[in-house]
C-alpha cells in the first residue's frame, strides 16, 4: 500500500504537466486562429497553465520570489520564478518550481534557458521545493528541429547544467491540425549524485 501511495504521490506533477503540454498545444493553436501567433511569447503561456493547475487542485503563485541566489546575480532586480505550484491536501503536499519557455518561430532566435535552469538548480538545492520543470512551448517544427536537440538531450547534461544535474523529457504533447501543430515539452531538473 505504502508503494502504491508513493507511485501515486510520484505521478501528482507529471499528471499536472501532462494536462499543460496538452492544453497549450491546444491553446495556441486556438490563438493562432485568432491572428495572435504574432503575441506569442513565455508571458502568453501563463494564464493557461494557471488555470490548468488550479483546475487540478494545485496553488498557484506566479512570478514567486525567490531567497536570495548565490549563484545568480540580477544586479538589483529581484530573482522570481516565472511559478510556484502546491498541492496541499490531507493526504499529498508537494511544492514544485516551473520556469516557462517560449520556443521562438525565427531560427535565427535562440532559446535562452541559462538563468532559468541555475534558478531552478538553486531552488532544488535550497530544498525550497519538492521537483523542478522547464516548460517550453512552441511549434512543433522548431521544439524538434536540431537547435533543441543540440540543447535539450533526454536524461543527459546539457551546458547549463553543472556536472551533477541533467535534464529529462517528462512530458511533451503536440496539437496537429491542418494549418497548425503547437505542443510544450517538460523537463525535470534533477540531481544525477
Amino acid at each position: 500500500m505504502a508503494d502504491q501511495q508513493k507511485a501515486s504521490d510520484i505521478m501528482k506533477p507529471l499528471s499536472l504537466l501532462d494536462s499543460m503540454c496538452r492544453g497549450l498545444g491546444g491553446y495556441m493553436t486556438y490563438q493562432a486562429s485568432c491572428g495572435m501567433s504574432q503575441a506569442y511569447s513565455e508571458y502568453f503561456l501563463y494564464e493557461p497553465i494557471c488555470r490548468i493547475a488550479k483546475d487540478k487542485g494545485w496553488s498557484v503563485q506566479a512570478q514567486f520570489p525567490m531567497p536570495k541566489l548565490e549563484n545568480y546575480s540580477k544586479g538589483k532586480r529581484s530573482i522570481d520564478f516565472d511559478c510556484l505550484y502546491i498541492k496541499n491536501d490531507s493526504n499529498y503536499k508537494c511544492r514544485i518550481a516551473i520556469e516557462v519557455k517560449w520556443m521562438p518561430s525565427k531560427s535565427y532566435r535562440q532559446l535562452k534557458i541559462d538563468s532559468d535552469i541555475k534558478k531552478l538548480i538553486e531552488y532544488m538545492e535550497k530544498k525550497i521545493g519538492d521537483k523542478a520543470y522547464l516548460l517550453v512551448a512552441g511549434a512543433r517544427n522548431r521544439i524538434n528541429s536540431m537547435e533543441i536537440k543540440k540543447i535539450f538531450k533526454d536524461s543527459l547534461p546539457v551546458n547549463s547544467l553543472p556536472n551533477s544535474w541533467s535534464m529529462k523529457i517528462v512530458k511533451k504533447c503536440f496539437c496537429k491540425t491542418t494549418k497548425t501543430n503547437y505542443g510544450a515539452i517538460a523537463f525535470e531538473i534533477l540531481k544525477t549524485r
